[in-house]
């Protein structure tokens, strides 16, 4: 078999999770700075992936950020995330707008 015709049938076997993950995500939006729901998601995949994930503040510097929203946006968004099913100590860990994430995969 080809490489071609193995990724297509990668892609294919991936098709129905990718897409039900899609529309999961565009049934609960998140404005800029408060995408704790759809970090935690991402997060929890790449760990489940074996990476090395950072984020929090391991990866980000606050007091350099522009466009935050206020804190009681920011609590309020924590909870609706929280509330939508997204772990409650990840959540936690990004609380200050700290919703940037990275793998280090050699």
């Amino acid at each position: 078999m080809d490489f071609d015709t193995q990724i297509s049938q990668l892609a294919e076997s991936l098709k129905k999770n990718t897409i039900k993950c899609r529309r999961d995500l565009h049934r609960h939006p998140e404005s800029g700075w408060t995408e704790f729901r759809t970090a935690c998601i991402v997060i929890k995949q790449l760990l489940s992936f074996g990476y090395d994930v950072k984020f929090g503040e391991d990866v980000l510097v606050n007091e350099e950020c522009m466009g935050i929203p206020n804190d009681n946006i920011l609590k309020e968004n924590m909870q609706r995330a929280v509330s939508q099913g997204a772990d409650p100590h990840l959540v936690e860990n990004l609380r200050n707008y700290y919703q940037c994430y990275f793998n280090t995969a050699e």
